[in-house]
């Protein structure tokens, strides 16, 4: 039986998605979301070369609001739906407070970014929490 890799994010406040269709690395993209989102985000491994399962880029200080999450999707052709199996990268926003986030600005300063092709806000789709690896 193989091993599930699961990320944690049970929390009370709402959590955005976004989905993010690039074809470069995720090393690269994660690297313009920071210079473009003003972010930090960084991966917990020490050797992201040898990485099993998703590398997680996290960013839990830059923005005293919100949480960041960046990784690769890895999802089989029989999970989710149709839609977010399109995206190779999905980005969560998770809420620390009650501060709303604005989804069509961070959607436009990402797809702005010249290695992303298309964005689209996953959050609404079926199941998307328990999809999150």
């Amino acid at each position: 039986m193989a091993k599930k890799n699961i990320l944690n994010l049970e929390f009370e406040l709402p959590a955005a998605v976004i989905g993010i269709a690039s074809n470069e690395k995720v090393w690269k993209v994660c690297w313009k979301l920071n210079q473009t989102l003003s972010l930090n985000l960084a991966s917990e491994q020490d050797d992201v070369t040898r990485v099993k399962g998703p590398a997680l880029y996290t960013d839990h200080d830059s923005d005293p609001d919100f949480d960041f999450v960046f990784f690769e999707n890895n999802l089989k052709s029989s999970q989710g739906t149709k839609l977010a199996r399109q995206f190779r990268f999905w980005l969560v926003v998770k809420q620390k407070k009650e501060n709303e986030l604005d989804l069509p600005t961070l959607t436009r300063s990402i797809s702005g970014i010249d290695v992303v092709s298309l964005v689209h806000d996953l959050s609404n789709e079926k199941d998307i929490k328990r999809l999150l690896p």
